[in-house]
């Protein structure tokens, strides 16, 4: 049988992340699954910031369903409420969740 293109993609990833000297985490912090309602649900993850904050590298890893048919979809936003111009932002435009 044949890989999905699913797993050749994630091959491919690895093998780059690989080639790059890059390494993977012993660790991960993660979220529990929860439900949002697209405009006023979220999850404050500030008490988190004293383990990520020394970090020098790292990754962001989104898995998501989506029912909302919504052009624009933000998946993992972040910013600091001391600077205006600070953000970080995840989003899906015009595709399909």
């Amino acid at each position: 049988m044949f890989p999905s293109r699913r797993q050749r993609l994630l091959f491919v990833l690895a093998a780059l992340l690989a080639g790059a000297g890059l390494q993977v985490p012993s660790a991960a912090h993660a979220a529990n699954p929860a439900p949002f309602n697209g405009s006023s649900t979220f999850l404050d993850r500030s008490a988190d910031l004293s383990g990520v904050a020394n970090l020098a590298q790292g990754a962001i890893a989104v898995r998501f369903r989506s029912t909302s048919t919504a052009v624009a979809k933000s998946f993992f936003s972040a910013s600091h409420t001391a600077d205006d111009s600070s953000n970080l932002s995840f989003a899906l435009n015009g595709g399909a969740g």
